[in-house]
């Protein structure tokens, strides 16, 4: 920002616009589909109780829902469908007490077929389908919030290094409105801020440009096979 004047934005202005950017580069990083931030949770199901309350500070967006039952060596790990809270029962014609009858071929008292996840006054719930008739667990995994940030220490660090810079620069864009290096009393000065803001603007905003079109060749995914070659000038 060019050294501006102390205060000229507060210290709480500045925490509020990185924490601001730092929520949107992770929600980013998240809708991309790739594991950022991934974390799992354990639901231990009881019978005759199909909802549960997902307590994890952290818990964001759900990935997938295992069946766990890791003390038998017979186990094998299940996924359970995951569906829309109003698809539960789309298609569906098997009688709530199913579970009494039917014995998952994974080797674990595991009997759900579908499940759905919902959020009910901000608290995160997970529902399965048909009525559980056993005690088991599940194993649910999924991408941490960006809701944490707010809490993070400040000696933590929320996001990758290579992110900073793009975090720093649209930061400072948030801020240019309210900074200033000279004080505002005398129309020279503050003709003087108007220019230093135009000429950031300009510099920030190519800047962000770039690191943008970095941070997005960073969320790609290569499927398959690649083979590439990098071009040598000296190789006739």
């Amino acid at each position: 920002m060019g050294d501006p004047r102390s205060q000229r934005h507060g210290d709480m202005q500045l925490l509020n616009a990185i924490c601001t950017e730092l929520r949107t580069v992770k929600r980013h990083q998240r809708n991309t589909s790739n594991v950022w931030d991934f974390n799992d949770l354990i639901i231990n199901v009881q019978p005759n109780i199909a909802t549960y309350q997902i307590n994890q500070a952290d818990f964001g967006t759900p990935l997938a829902v295992v069946s766990w039952n890791p003390t038998n060596p017979m186990w094998v790990a299940r996924l359970i469908p995951i569906f829309q809270p109003q698809n539960m029962a789309f298609d569906y014609s098997l009688p709530n007490n199913i579970g009494n009858y039917y014995w998952p071929a994974d080797g674990s008292n595991c009997t759900a077929l579908r499940c759905a996840f919902y959020w009910r006054n901000g608290q995160a719930f997970i529902e399965f389908l048909p009525l559980p008739t056993l005690g088991c667990q599940y194993r649910v995994r999924y991408l941490m919030s960006a809701n944490g940030i707010n809490e993070a220490a400040l000696s933590e660090s929320p996001v990758s290094n290579e992110d900073a810079d793009i975090v720093e620069t649209r930061a400072a864009l948030a801020l240019l409105s309210t900074t200033e290096w000279q004080m505002p009393d005398t129309p020279s000065n503050r003709q003087y801020n108007a220019e230093r803001r135009k000429d950031l603007f300009v510099t920030l905003t190519t800047t962000e440009k770039e690191l943008r079109r970095q941070f997005e060749a960073a969320q790609l995914q290569v499927e398959g096979d690649r083979l590439t070659q990098r071009y040598n000038p000296c190789v006739g």
